[in-house]
């Protein structure tokens, strides 16, 4: 028996997770390490290793994976919000009508229209989970994004991408919006 160390860039926080399950579809064990970090924001630091031939390789880092997955969130008319992924191209549009007269008056006009240009924004990754979607016995991986307003606690949803391994990389192979019910403030 042998032991392997690993020290990913970011190894504190709470609850640190470790999942063993065939990411890379070779039929090897790979690890998935997450840990929580404990702010506000409920971010997660994943990581993804691979032991072929019993060496640790890094194949997935929630740094490069942010970069790479970002978002135009932006309120507009019609008490609408469109979501723009980067990656993807693809736009989302969440219907806001329902935030309640307080909430849409700081934002538009009696007749729907956008007052001044407003910005939302789309958090890092803060779940990360394993998922065998056609149950094969070999995971994906699905990252969720928060959707937020005018402020961080001002939620709409979330986006999904439910992550493949490509043969080089974890490659958006779906991606969802999940939208939280208009009650929500």
């Amino acid at each position: 028996m042998y032991t392997i160390s690993l020290d990913p860039n970011a190894n504190s926080g709470y609850n640190p997770t470790v999942f063993l399950g065939d990411f890379t579809k070779d039929g090897i064990k790979d690890i998935l390490v997450t840990i929580d970090s404990g702010g506000s924001g409920a971010f997660t630091f994943d990581y993804v290793y691979s032991f072929v031939h019993n060496q640790a390789r890094k194949l997935f880092d929630f740094n490069a994976y942010n970069e790479q997955n970002r978002y135009v969130v932006k309120f507009i008319d019609g008490y609408r919000l469109r979501v723009t992924s980067l990656a993807t191209k693809t736009d989302y549009l969440i219907d806001i009508s329902g935030r309640g007269a307080n909430y849409l008056s700081q934002l538009y006009d009696a007749n729907g229209k956008l007052i001044k240009p407003v910005q939302g924004d789309a958090n890092a990754v803060s779940g990360f989970y394993p998922v065998d979607m056609d149950r094969d016995g070999r995971y994906e991986i699905q990252a969720y994004q928060r959707i937020t307003g005018l402020y961080n606690a001002d939620s709409f949803g979330y986006v999904i991408n439910t992550l493949q391994w490509d043969g080089k990389q974890f490659a958006i192979w779906q991606q969802w919006m999940a939208i939280f019910g208009s009650s929500a403030t």
